[in-house]
């Protein structure tokens, strides 16, 4: 089987807006410890061991800085898994949820990668951060959030980073789920023709017998 349909290292990608709280996410998940204050220039690769419905896997998080269009090509074909954060006190944070998930859909789509195979309909969440501020700083309504998700087909999850690392897990263990599901489902479909082939190898040695035998 491709090395890409094995869920031992699944990859998860983090998009979103300056300031919306990625890298946060992201040392929230690996060490549950919240720090306010990063560099967002840098690009950075976590790696978190964890046990998932009792498999013992390892999680790649890639936390991108730039927009530019090689990055985020590279990176969406890189990822299993998809997160894309906005801040519920920033406006245009929200308005750019459009445009990273047609940016996902459009380089998994477009593709010549013919080494690994996988879905082009990746697991992709969407996540409404800093809801700690929802009663002092909150902008987008939640339903206008939920509507939006709609029309992307996405599943939304509201946390708050800095408060708990619990919204933090349920979000990540949801996606891993959905990836699993995900490998699992185009796993089967690779593995489908070879029992049909077979069928009809036997039904054409048992037409030649008969023919022998008559």
């Amino acid at each position: 089987m491709c090395q890409r349909l094995k869920f031992t290292r699944p990859k998860i990608l983090l998009l979103g807006g300056e300031g919306v709280g990625k890298t946060a996410f992201a040392v929230r998940y690996v060490t549950k410890r919240f720090i306010g204050e990063y560099d967002a220039s840098k690009e950075t690769l976590y790696s978190h061991r964890s046990i998932i419905d009792k498999e013992d896997i390892t999680i790649d998080i890639m936390d991108i800085s730039s927009d530019e269009e090689v990055v985020l090509e590279n990176h969406v074909r890189w990822a299993d898994g998809v997160i894309i954060l906005y801040s519920i006190t920033d406006r245009g944070s929200f308005t750019k949820l459009d445009f990273y998930h047609a940016v996902v859909q459009y380089y998994r789509r477009h593709h010549d990668d013919n080494e690994h195979a996988y879905s082009d309909n990746i697991p992709m969440l969407i996540v409404a951060n800093k809801m700690d501020l929802c009663y002092t700083g909150k902008t987008i309504s939640t339903e206008e959030s939920d509507q939006l998700c709609r029309r992307l087909n996405c599943r939304k999850f509201e946390i708050s980073v800095a408060d708990s690392p619990d919204g933090v897990s349920e979000v990540v263990d949801y996606l891993l789920r959905n990836i699993k599901r995900d490998m699992q489902k185009v796993a089967s479909s690779r593995r489908l023709p070879f029992p049909n082939v077979k069928r009809v190898f036997k039904r054409k040695v048992y037409r030649s017998k008969s023919d022998t035998l008559q």
